[in-house]
């Protein structure tokens, strides 16, 4: 096990108490410093968690300066990881609501279930524009940009009217609202480069429908007379409009009527939706795990198929890879990512495809099987899947070495540059989604 100099030990004690350093006996370490993707866990010597901002704004410029491979982490289930050090911010979650502009300001720390939690005990009936699985991270998922299951009428989570503003330390220790710097909050809307955040300032929408949602999981049965039908194919909807007419015919009719689905639908409110998702909790870190979100414009009526025959096709590739790979459709009409009037309003530049095809490759971590064949499994996957592609088509959650992030934040990519050279000149805090900084 990788352990760290007495002197810089050290020099950490100086800075935080010992109940702010963790060692990898600690639960908390182990809670903290948990990655969703098993090959990116770099087991760090230290987990820091700070839970007094004073003390985190002489912490960031030590490990700024201090040569030490470091990694941020919010409140969520990110991969970011480091050998020497990970900086947790989940002890700063809190929350505070403001019913005069509907507002809410909490703690980058949190995760969205927590703030579903809290927000439901003083606002009723109003909703965050938030991630759709409660343990993730709000202030990393804004970073990417974040979907939220009611962005089809407000967008995504950073967009400008959700994402009010950011109170967040700089690599000298100051810490600032980001508004009193634009070109900072613009890069943090979407912009995917770790960064030291604190608070979030995030706007609540007003939620003006009955506040039920359908949700189904249905199971296809297998049908000798339908190709390709012999795998198990499960449909989640929601619908915000309520049970009536999740069931109709503008509803999930067509999905209801699939011969042997099964009807899992329940009726709940969108936290009850988003808690749903919260029984996959044990996924995290359970698969060497290689993800791509891929932007799609036009879906046909093979699309499915053609997903299931690459799943095949990984599997045949090398059969450790089945474990973890699969594909997932995600029809998304409306406005999430075309809330913004421009493409410049925001360091992601949004597009004009309504849905996302998420991508996964990966094994079991003791298989022993190899990077290679998953990273090229999934290069292949959209050539193979969808009508077209372009290496910009990708929504910036999940990016992996193959991906060429200059064409994803397109046009905004060299502003990102110049904004990273000025606010991380030696590209210290460099994990996640890395924007490399003009020289």
């Amino acid at each position: 096990m990788h352990t760290l100099p007495d002197a810089t030990k050290s020099k950490i004690a100086e800075l935080l108490p010992s109940a702010e350093i963790f060692e990898p006996s600690s639960d908390t370490y182990t809670r903290d410093s948990k990655v969703w993707a098993a090959q990116k866990q770099q087991n760090p010597a230290l987990v820091l968690r700070p839970r007094d901002p004073t003390r985190l704004q002489k912490l960031v410029p030590y490990l700024y300066i201090s040569g030490l491979d470091f990694a941020i982490r919010c409140g969520g289930i990110g991969s970011s990881s480091a050998k020497d050090v990970v900086l947790s911010m989940s002890a700063f979650d809190s929350f505070s609501y403001n019913p005069g502009n509907h507002t809410i300001i909490v703690g980058a720390g949190s995760t969205w279930g927590h703030v579903e939690q809290e927000l439901e005990k003083v606002a009723p009936g109003r909703v965050a524009v938030a991630a759709r699985v409660p343990w993730v991270g709000v202030a990393g998922s804004m970073l990417s940009g974040c979907i939220s299951w009611v962005g089809a009428e407000f967008g995504l989570a950073a967009d400008p009217q959700n994402l009010l503003d950011v109170e967040i330390i700089l690599r000298d220790g100051r810490k600032i609202w980001a508004s009193s710097e634009p070109e900072l909050l613009w890069a943090l809307r979407g912009g995917g480069d770790p960064k030291t955040s604190f608070h979030c300032h995030i706007a609540v929408a007003d939620q003006e429908f009955p506040g039920q949602g359908s949700w189904a999981d249905m199971s296809q049965s297998d049908d000798s007379e339908v190709e390709d039908s012999k795998f198990h194919l499960s449909i989640f909807v929601f619908d915000a409009h309520g049970e009536e007419h999740g069931r109709g015919a503008e509803g999930f009719k067509w999905a209801l009527d699939i011969p042997g689905a099964i009807d899992s639908t329940t009726v709940t409110n969108l936290k009850g939706v988003n808690e749903l998702q919260g029984r996959n909790h044990h996924l995290i870190g359970a698969t060497k795990s290689y993800l791509n979100a891929c932007l799609v414009h036009s879906i046909d009526s093979d699309f499915v198929v053609k997903g299931k025959k690459w799943v095949d096709s990984v599997v045949k590739l090398d059969h450790r890879l089945g474990p973890g790979t699969l594909f997932l459709l995600e029809v998304m009409p409306g406005n999430t990512f075309s809330a913004t009037e421009s493409a410049q309003e925001t360091a992601w530049p949004h597009s004009s495809a309504p849905h996302v095809l998420q991508l996964l490759t990966g094994s079991l971590p003791n298989s022993g099987c190899p990077e290679a064949p998953a990273l090229e499994a999934l290069a292949k996957a959209p050539g193979m899947i969808k009508q077209s592609h372009s290496t910009a088509d990708f929504f910036p959650n999940f990016l992996e070495p193959i991906n060429d992030i200059s064409a994803i934040f397109g046009a905004n990519y060299e502003k990102l540059r110049h904004i990273k050279a000025f606010y991380d000149p030696d590209a210290r805090f460099n994990k996640g989604t890395f924007i490399p900084p003009i020289s």
